[in-house]
């Protein structure tokens, strides 16, 4: 019995360890990722400031074509809002609001994942040569979650690679006619 008193109580100390550790971690938790498109940013701004044009291009979407996807509010600009609700556990629930925007400059967008915390993400185009380089942004605040902040140390690695196959898909778009 002695044994599994002292399991106990070291399986305590280190979940108490974790959750302390976990605090100097970082409550802030951002990625980005850009892309040169070959096209002015008036050519590429359409394609971001529209819930429904962003679906054409979205990684997500693209991946689970059976989400149920609705569209609210107005088509484009500040208040176009869009939710979705699927059973893949790579999409879930959520919803996204457009937030502010700077015609061919930049779009933010509040974003909500079913339970979990708020985030936002917002796209910023530079003109570039003869071409727009377009930053997606990703953040969101794990604010006092321990396990949040935990998961902060992975963010990056599984955000960016959706964030880069998007604005590859938005290039494809934009330069082509088709994101595939």
């Amino acid at each position: 019995m002695t044994w599994m008193i002292r399991a106990l109580a070291g399986l305590a100390a280190l979940v108490a360890i974790l959750a302390l550790a976990a605090f100097a971690l970082p409550h802030q938790i951002s990625v980005s990722r850009s892309i040169t498109i070959d096209a002015p940013p008036e050519r590429v701004f359409p394609h971001l400031d529209s819930h429904t044009a962003t679906a054409e291009w979205s990684p997500w979407i693209a991946r689970n074509p059976d989400a149920q996807v609705i569209f609210e509010g107005p088509e484009a600009g500040i208040g176009a809002r869009m939710s979705w609700i699927s059973d893949n556990p790579t999409l879930g629930d959520g919803v996204q609001v457009i937030t502010s925007i700077t015609d061919n400059r930049w779009v933010a967008r509040s974003m909500e994942f079913g339970d979990w915390e708020r985030a936002t993400a917002s796209f910023l185009l530079d003109p570039d040569g003869t071409g727009t380089r377009v930053t997606w942004s990703f953040s969101t605040d794990a604010g006092f979650n321990p396990v949040s902040r935990w998961m902060g140390l992975v963010v990056d690695d599984w955000v960016a690679d959706e964030l880069d196959q998007g604005l590859s898909r938005l290039k494809r778009l934009v330069e082509t006619g088709s994101p595939d």
